[in-house]
């Protein structure tokens, strides 16, 4: 199974057993076994990365401009609106 799939599985997997627990009543028998197959997905996707099936073939984009608090030359009282002094 390659990494897509097995994400759509991990996904398709995780929805069940959230639906599960909302349940009025849980049946821990489907509980048990969707986390037993939640367990094993996920076994699966770590050894889809450790193979390099799941790794990007490029490297991510750096994290957008967060504003004043990434820029050093802002400081907390540059950013606080000035008092008139009368």
């Amino acid at each position: 199974m390659n990494h897509r799939s097995l994400q759509e599985e991990y996904e398709q997997l995780r929805s069940q057993l959230d639906e599960a627990y909302r349940a009025p009543v849980w049946q821990s028998s489907r509980i048990d076994h969707l986390a037993d197959a939640l367990a094993d997905v996920e076994r699966q996707l770590v050894h889809s990365h450790a193979s390099g099936e799941g790794w990007r073939s490029e490297p991510a984009e750096p994290p957008p401009f967060q504003g004043a608090a990434m820029n050093p030359r802002h400081t907390t009282a540059s950013l606080l609106p000035s008092r008139s002094r009368t």
